[in-house]
């Protein structure tokens, strides 16, 4: 029997017993836990040991009650962490509020809540926050690690039995190991400079730590100290100064640490502000008339500063070689960049204040009594004006050398930043809880007090007033100069420096090229992801500034105090990436704070995957790893395209205005049928009508055919509307093959719709035509038993669903794929695999070769997943809309159905919203169709008040690409992108061959971050996807409560048939992928593993992973074939109460609301959906026009 460990220095990565327990009994167990041992305790430390000594009982008792119902659950929920932590969430505001008590209850002779009783071994110790230390760090060692450890054993013996989900640490390490997933990255070196600046940086912090505690009183700290504190606060206006000249300390040395080239211009700005403080120091020592103690704190600090300007000079010197010059462009045409010249002048313009700011507080201090006004601010105490000249005089000199240097400024703009930011803060602090403790007053030269209200409110306007100014100067350059309107300028800062980070050169940094970076590309990845911000609609929008903000601002501090992503250098950014921000998720659960680490990662794996896509959506990075642009290719530069993929050459330019390549070369091919650009180009879209017949709620494979059905039966297909919540795009115009552009156009929420722990992705499209202008057009009939199951055991009539396919094939020209479109080298490849495994293997798998598509004059377009912008699939923007608008339906796109109204058991009307917001109230005169696929058909059916059952079973298929390596060239990218399948005779999986341009590869493939990545890339040309797609359970679940970020947000879990099919998907495409004569293979998972194929490996990996316990956060996964969430069955099935729609595909309980798209299916059918969806919609249109 293994037993919790009772302290763990790092994270708690052991089984946790407590996981077993119901959440509510988590903290039900330590509440009462707590509350017993807090409740002995209080009674040892005051009754048998007469430690303490509390006011009353009803303090006793209130102890208690802070320790069970505040502390309790916070150890509950961060049980996770170093016991350190644990101990910390208790000690920390304890140690503050026994200060407190000290200096303005004890020491001023009043009644505490409770006292320390003379004569004990506690009271011997007589450095109070010492004693304090000692005594409350043991109140958190009890009411933190032990009763959590407690907890542990109690859980233990109520729920031992029950079994832990998912995997422990052991498991991990063996399935995640070093061989197949860790990436190393070289630790920076770190000098003796880095050293002395990261350690007078901490003592820089200490310093501020204890004013601002002191802030509560100086009376129980050792005598020097609370001499120092009280010197502080006896003028806290220029303490605030004194915050403030701590702060840009801090930020000179930490940036100094972290950045060798940087380092050079960080030592001058420490020299020069401790020159000041030494000069000032030495000078109110000699030459002012001061108390003992401050005389002799000003000649104690000018020695301090002297020694460490010495250290100083020394780093500065080793470092000057690495450092660039900072000079003025004089080629550079002055007005060419406005907001830079602004930005220099205002510079030019703080500089100059700043330094009259020294100034006019040396003017007040020698010149005026200092008995009232600006004279009383600056006139007392010297060392506190000593720290005012000091931030001043720094101020002044860091803002001339930022004006002189456009380079330095992406370094140190931010310290200049600080010290008006912390300024206002800490004014507005000190000014508060001074004002608490009635001490608001400024005691002058002479002894005379006066309230400064006046100066705290003249000093928060003019601080925050140049700090809006001097960040707003910022934003104009981003946004003038690199032409940012979505990103702020601390996000565009983060964005250039992950690029650096993660795709930056290995070698050599120079002035030109800073860091030898190509700027170009850094900023082109800046706007691609700027403008694909701008362009997602929806709470994303604003949310997707926030995983670069978090990464530059708040985990930089949380994760060991380091300066901003963007100051450090690259070695260091890459560094605290793969240290911090992307360490495996093993790594995660042994840190300090796991909660922390795991958010950390998921907020690194989204900024990750952003740097990626709009990486490799560069040109150049395209070009290098050997993709060649579609009209590039030798085999598209004849009128029609008659040769098959992958391409042969890239086809050159011409040389002259007569060379032959100029001009597109004929072909005889002039037989076939080209669908004409009439067709997708819209004349008008008609204005949103009062009222029709039937109003179709989306307009993908089952609104439009939904559509189309209904126009061609009614008498005035006028009446019928069809809403779509996207875009009308013009293939011809619109689409183009930029991933990200077109990411953004066509993908709900940008391609970023997630569960809400993020652990699964859905793919939908959004814009006129759903996602079938997105998908890859494959369309498989449902199988036999899945047919057999769906019509007995859900009772639904699927008596015409073959009739329905055969239809529906004739319209939109599903036919097998032509070998024109299939790549040769991949399909040799996948046949090769599927071969050898069936004749190794005692299952079979089914060949479907070729696979069938809506497709016409196939050309091998393998941008499918982009758009369909030449033309070669049938989505329902060709064919079924165009048809149905012609007949006289009207489409409106850009318009939002938000809920439908009732009367009894009939729906009256839809209330729409357009995206300027306008609400109207179409009233429908027959039905209402719900077919927005299905997550959007159940918020739909959610709004209007239906709740039963709706959004639950959700069901789809998991989709693994996984990644083979092969000894040649393949440039599988040439050809469409799904070709040939395979089908297990079980329905565990169908397995198809699938690759992407390099940016959704990357994206979707290589689920590395740094070496193994880069080096898995560079492979581009020889690597192919196989890829498995699997029918879950139907776990998925929309919740019913909204939150802030999430909106209505869904989650997935893992159900044991889940597991052992994705068990055997993956072996399974392992195997394929070694008899197809692959060298290595990358899996979907989280962190990645990259396998050398062999029969050992495989051996070795399938008894691994067999073994694992697998969980959804354990995989990369993705789908795009979500499916469920309303499910129809008839009236004899025996899953009649899970019900949301009846046999006739109407919503339970109405008369006339009727759903027409995936939501219906009760199941997953284990196949590409798309014709199922179509046939199936077809079919509900007979009873929708029942009505």
């Amino acid at each position: 029997m293994i037993m919790p460990s009772i302290f763990n220095f790092s994270g708690y990565y052991k089984p946790d017993p407590l996981d077993k327990a119901p959440a509510a009994a988590q903290y039900i167990i330590n509440i009462i836990v707590t509350s017993v041992i807090t409740a002995v305790m209080v009674y040892c430390i005051t009754d048998v040991f007469g430690l303490l000594e509390f006011e009353s009982m009803g303090v006793k008792i209130m102890e208690v009650i802070v320790f069970g119902l505040i502390f309790a659950p916070m150890i509950v929920f961060f049980r996770k962490s170093s016991s350190l932590f644990l101990i910390l969430i208790i000690f920390i505001p304890l140690f503050i509020f026994d200060i407190y008590l000290q200096a303005n209850v004890r020491d001023a002779n009043e009644s505490a809540l409770w006292i320390y009783l003379p004569g004990t071994f506690i009271d011997d110790v007589k450095i109070l926050p010492l004693r304090f230390l000692m005594t409350l760090s043991f109140d958190g060692l009890i009411a933190g690690p032990l009763c959590i450890w407690i907890s542990r054993l109690i859980a233990k013996l109520i729920y031992g039995k029950r079994k832990l989900p998912g995997a422990d640490y052991e498991d991990r390490v063996k399935l995640f190991n070093e061989e197949w997933s860790k990436e190393t990255i070289e630790k920076p070196k770190r000098d003796f400079g880095f050293y002395v600046l990261r350690i007078l940086g901490f003592a820089y912090i200490a310093y501020l730590f204890i004013l601002i505690i002191g802030m509560l009183g100086h009376t129980p700290w050792p005598e020097q100290i609370g001499n120092l504190i009280s010197m502080t606060y006896v003028n806290p206006t220029l303490a605030v100064n004194t915050f403030s000249k701590i702060g840009i300390m801090i930020l000179f040395t930490f940036i100094g640490a972290y950045n060798r080239k940087a380092r050079y211009y960080c030592c001058w700005g420490l020299i020069v502000g401790h020159a000041v403080s030494t000069v000032s120091s030495l000078g109110f020592y000699f030459y002012a008339f001061n108390a003992p103690q401050i005389s002799e704190f000003l000649l104690t600090s000018a020695i301090v500063d002297g020694v460490m300007i010495v250290l100083f000079f020394i780093i500065l010197f080793q470092c000057r070689s690495e450092s660039f010059w900072i000079r003025d462009e004089k080629d550079f045409p002055k007005n060419f960049s406005v907001p830079s010249q602004i930005m220099k002048i205002s510079l030019y313009i703080v500089s100059a204040v700043s330094f009259g700011m020294v100034l006019l507080a040396l003017y007040f201090r020698l010149f005026t009594d200092g008995s009232s006004g600006l004279g009383a601010v600056y006139g007392y105490p010297d060392p506190s004006l000593g720290n005012t000249l000091t931030l001043y005089f720094t101020i002044s000199f860091l803002a001339f050398i930022l004006a002189k240097s456009l380079v330095l400024r992406k370094y140190l703009y931010g310290i200049l930043l600080f010290p008006f930011f912390i300024g206002s803060a800490a004014a507005v602090i000190i000014y508060f809880v001074m004002e608490y403790l009635n001490e608001l007053t400024i005691t002058t030269r002479g002894g005379s007090f006066i309230r400064p209200d006046w100066y705290f409110m003249m000093f928060i306007m003019f601080s925050s007033l140049i700090f809006i100014f001097l960040t707003a100067v910022r934003k104009l350059y981003y946004e003038v100069d690199f032409m940012i309107s979505s990103l702020n300028p601390s996000s565009a800062k983060n964005v250039i420096a992950l690029s650096e980070a993660f795709f930056g050169k290995e070698n050599g940094m120079d002035n030109k090229n800073d860091n030898g970076m190509d700027k170009r590309k850094n900023s082109g990845i800046l706007k691609a992801i700027d403008n694909y911000i701008s362009g997602i609609s929806g709470r994303k929008r604003g949310l997707l500034n926030f995983p670069f903000w978090l990464i530059e601002n708040l985990f930089n501090l949380i994760f060991g105090l380091h300066p901003g992503l963007s100051v450090m250098s690259r070695e260091e950014q890459r560094w605290f990436l793969k240290k911090y921000m992307l360490r495996d998720p093993v790594e995660c659960s042994k840190s300090f704070v796991p909660m922390f680490a795991d958010m950390g990662f998921q907020i690194g794996l989204a900024a990750n995957a952003m740097i990626m896509f709009a990486n490799y959506s560069d040109i150049n990075v395209r070009k290098k790893i050997g993709y060649v642009p579609f009209y590039a290719r030798d085999r598209m530069q004849k009128e029609i395209p008659t040769d098959g993929a992958p391409y042969e050459n890239i086809f050159p330019l011409p040389e002259n205005p007569e060379h032959e390549n100029n001009f597109r070369k004929p072909t005889d091919e002039y037989d076939k049928k080209f669908v004409t650009p009439r067709i997708l180009t819209s004349v008008e879209e008609k204005e949103i009508p009062d009222e029709a017949d039937y109003v179709i709620i989306g307009s993908g494979a089952g609104g439009a055919v939904m559509a189309y059905r209904l126009a061609q039966k009614v008498s005035d297909p006028s009446k019928i509307l069809l809403i779509e919540r996207g875009n009308r795009y013009q293939p011809l115009q619109d689409f183009s093959d930029n991933e990200m552009e077109m990411m953004r156009k066509l993908y709900k929420e940008g391609g970023l719709q997630q569960t809400k722990k993020f652990t699964m992705s859905v793919l939908q499209g959004e814009c006129l035509g759903g996602t079938t202008v997105v998908n890859n057009a494959i369309c498989i009939e449902m199988d036999d038993e899945i047919k057999y199951k769906w019509q007995n055991e859900y009772d639904i009539d699927l008596s015409s669903l073959s009739e329905e396919y055969e239809k529906i094939a004739k319209e939109i020209d599903i036919q097998e794929l032509d070998e024109k479109g299939i790549n040769k080298n991949v399909s040799a490849k996948f046949k090769k695999g599927v071969k050898g495994f069936n004749e190794n293997s005692d299952e079979k798998l089914k060949t479907l070769f070729p696979l069938k598509a809506n497709h016409r004059n196939l050309i091998g377009d393998e941008n499918w997943n982009l758009g369909n912008k030449r033309q070669t699939k049938r989505t329902m923007l060709e064919t079924y809309i165009p048809w149905s608008e012609a007949r006289g339906v009207k489409v409106l796109s850009n318009l939002s159905a938000l809920k439908f109204t009732h009367s009894g058991r009939k729906a009256d009307s839809v209330i729409v919203r357009t995206e300027d917001g306008e609400i109207k109230k179409v009233k429908v005169n027959k039905a209402v169709i719900a077919a927005g696929g299905v997550i959007a058909s159940s918020h739909f059916f959610m709004r209007s008040g239906i709740k039963v059952n709706v959004g639950k079973r959700m069901s789809c298929n998991f989709a693994f690409p996984v990644t083979f390596q092969f000894e040649d060239i393949l440039n599988a990218f040439d050809g469409n992108q799904i070709t040939l399948g395979a089908l297990d005779e079980k329905n565990r999986a169908v397995f198809e061959t699938y690759f992407n341009p390099p940016a959704s590869f990357a994206l979707s493939s290589i689920p590395f971050y740094f070496g193994r990545r880069n080096d898995m890339m560079k492979n581009y040309t020889r690597s192919a996807n196989f890829g498995a797609l699997v029918g879950s359970e139907p776990n998925g679940e929309i919740q019913t409560k909204a939150d802030l970020l999430n909106g209505q947000p869904f989650e997935w879990e893992l159900g044991n048939m889940d597991r052992e099919n994705i068990r055997y998907a993956f072996n399974t495409i392992l195997k394929l992928g070694y008899y197809a004569g692959a060298k290595k293979a990358i899996l979907p998972m989280k962190p990645g593993i990259e396998i050398d194929l062999s029969i050992q490996n495989l051996g070795k990996f399938e008894k691994l992973f067999n073994e694992y316990p697998l969980t959804i956060s354990d995989l990369l996964i993705g789908t795009a074939h979500p499916q469920g969430g309303n499910i129809m069955t008839g009236d004899k099935s025996i899953h009649k109460s899970k019900r949301v729609l009846d046999q006739n595909y109407r919503l339970d309980g109405f008369e006339n609301v009727f759903a027409a798209d995936a939501s219906v299916f009760p199941e997953s059918m284990r196949v590409n959906p798309q014709w199922t969806i179509m046939a199936m919609s077809a079919m509900a249109s007979e009873h929708v026009l029942k009505i």
